[in-house]
């Protein structure tokens, strides 16, 4: 017989492999629930990733900006 208890609340532990940044987010995506059912380890870990998303398109927009200045001139 198989028995299992699971801790929802609580990070689960991946073993030496840890989840990649933006599993979190991804998992968020395919299965939407309300705020209240969302673990802080989760909301804040999707939160990190979708912030350095953010922040990667900013920078490949001001990248590709001085690109075309600089062509321009």
């Amino acid at each position: 017989m198989l028995h299992q208890e699971c801790d929802w609340m609580r990070e689960p532990d991946f073993g030496s492999v840890p989840a990649g940044a933006g599993e979190y987010a991804i998992e968020l995506d395919i299965y939407p629930r309300d705020p209240e059912y969302i673990p802080e380890w989760l909301a804040e870990r999707a939160a990190a990733y979708e912030k350095r998303k953010a922040r990667n398109a900013r920078r490949r927009e001001a990248r590709r900006r001085k690109r075309e200045q600089e062509r321009g001139e």
